[in-house]
């Protein structure tokens, strides 16, 4: 099941500068530019999940 997230004001405003460069590249170049947004934005996600798996385990060693 998928989840929504709740985004803050600097986050959107974020999102939109971006929105708007992607919308100003030439055609030719907006694809590559798009593609190396995904994969920051997933290396993001991927460093934040690992990051939390790290505090879990570091907690249960702790005994928390």
């Amino acid at each position: 099941m998928k989840t929504e997230k709740a985004y803050t004001k600097e986050q959107m405003a974020n999102a939109n500068r971006t929105m708007a460069f992607l919308a100003a590249l030439p055609e030719d170049r907006r694809l590559m530019a798009i593609m190396v947004t995904n994969a920051f934005i997933a290396g993001m996600e991927a460093q934040e999940r690992m990051i939390a798996q790290r505090m879990r385990k570091e907690g249960a060693k702790d005994g928390r």
